[in-house]
């Protein structure tokens, strides 16, 4: 069995034809699949470093010189594992 890919009669423009199709029904029928949208963001603001989760439930966490990031880590496992019970991932 040869794939279509495979066949010497595919012309370019119909393998590109066909691209084009699968990618419009793609985004159809499951846009969510292929463009997932962000969840967290980083970025600084004020000379701090800045985690923000843009999705329900929303939070922002600032990063300073002080912050232990070890505890932060276990922080956001825990409110990872908080969000899962609650379904909201």
């Amino acid at each position: 069995m040869c794939t279509l890919l495979e066949d010497s009669t595919a012309k370019a423009e119909d393998l590109a034809h066909i691209m084009m199709e699968l990618e419009d029904w793609m985004f159809k029928n499951h846009y969510n699949v292929a463009m997932p949208t962000e969840v967290h963001i980083a970025y600084e603001e004020e000379g701090y470093d800045m985690i923000k989760r843009i999705k329900s439930p929303t939070f922002e966490i600032r990063v300073t010189e002080e912050t232990d990031l070890h505890t932060l880590a276990q922080n956001l496992r825990k409110c990872a594992a908080w969000l899962d019970k609650k379904g909201y991932r």
